[in-house]
């Protein structure tokens, strides 16, 4: 089972401050968060019909520890961002992916434009997409794709809040920005 780490007061104050309408300019990542326990079930079936030798070196590790990697927890980085930036909205992305995460905590009214470039796909995320003949919708719709966190700020707050993030530690990248919705446009588009 998965669940939030904030403390109720922090929650109800993000909360608060989605709720504000503006329309965000700019969404970061951390990066490098391994497959979830959300996306098991296809993992699984394409490590079953893939059959890969679990012992065998892995980007400098098993190939089994790669594949049971814990979930990172964000709290800390988090909660210090928020004291230093005002936060538009934040998505843990675990099953569901990017495009089905990121809507969550978008108004009606705007759409995140994800640039795939912005970041390169994590060797284990390419291995279970080439097993698993895996088209890129469906990568974006079932997994992290390496993405653990996206955090949606003001562009003019960006760079305050990729030093933050990167002074704790997190590997942060701009994934692309938040801009009008157009009638029957989805909520969050990778190109």
């Amino acid at each position: 089972m998965q669940g939030s780490c904030l403390r109720i007061g922090q929650l109800q104050a993000f909360l608060h401050r989605r709720q504000d309408g503006a329309v965000a300019e700019t969404a970061e990542a951390d990066h490098q968060q391994p497959p979830t326990p959300a996306e098991g079930p296809q993992r699984r079936r394409i490590v079953e019909r893939a059959k890969p030798d679990l012992a065998a070196d892995f980007h400098g590790r098993p190939f089994a520890d790669a594949l049971i990697a814990p979930t990172r927890i964000y709290v800390k980085p988090l909660l210090k961002l928020m004291e230093s930036v005002t936060v538009k909205g934040m998505a843990h992305i675990t099953g569901g992916g990017l495009t089905g995460n990121v809507p969550r905590v978008l108004p009606e009214n705007v759409t995140a434009v994800i640039q795939k470039s912005a970041w390169t796909l994590p060797p284990l995320f390419q291995w279970l997409q080439a097993q698993g003949q895996v088209a890129d919708d469906e990568m974006h719709r079932v997994f992290n794709c390496g993405i653990g966190m996206v955090v949606i700020v003001a562009a003019a707050d960006a760079a305050r809040a990729i030093e933050n993030l990167k002074a704790a530690g997190e590997t942060v990248y701009t994934l692309g920005r938040i801009e009008a919705r157009q009638p029957g446009q989805e909520q969050t588009i990778i190109q």
